[in-house]
């Protein structure tokens, strides 16, 4: 169990609340919350607790359950008791052995990766004229990238 005394806002473990948190300082959640949960600095979702809503933060761990997105703008952690049921997004993701998670991942790195791909686009003329020629005889086959 974490020292509650670390923390500036604290949902008990026997506490349902429906209705959004918001704070600059760091949350900790042991209970149940039906609704946003965000924090300027971190978020600790306690073994026992469950999110139902979207969860952000600098830096986000997860040892209950969350049902919705979650935004760490630093660091997202899932335990091993973790179960996460969303798309999430981190800037470095740790998913310890035993955790569960059920969404899509991004990481911003994906913006950079897509602007590498705008050099593949520069052609000669001559590419550029083929290119033309072929697109009034046959359909180019199109290719997509996706994360999963």
């Amino acid at each position: 169990m974490e020292n509650t005394e670390e923390f500036d806002t604290v949902v008990g473990g026997d506490v349902v609340l429906a209705g959004s948190i918001k704070n600059s300082g760091s949350i900790l959640i042991n209970g149940t919350v039906e609704g946003d949960v965000i924090s300027e600095q971190s978020i600790v979702i306690g073994a026992e607790a469950k999110v139902i809503g979207p969860v952000k933060a600098q830096t986000v761990q997860v040892s209950g359950t969350v049902e919705g997105s979650i935004d760490a703008l630093d660091t997202l952690e899932m335990m091993p008791s973790s179960i996460v049921k969303g798309d999430i997004k981190a800037n470095t993701l740790h998913i310890q052995p035993g955790a569960s998670f059920i969404g899509t991942s991004q990481m911003p790195e994906e913006s950079a990766l897509s602007d590498n791909d705008s050099s593949a686009d520069t052609d000669t003329e001559d590419k550029k004229e083929e290119k033309k020629d072929s697109k009034s005889t046959k359909p180019k086959p199109k290719l997509e990238l996706e994360n999963e």
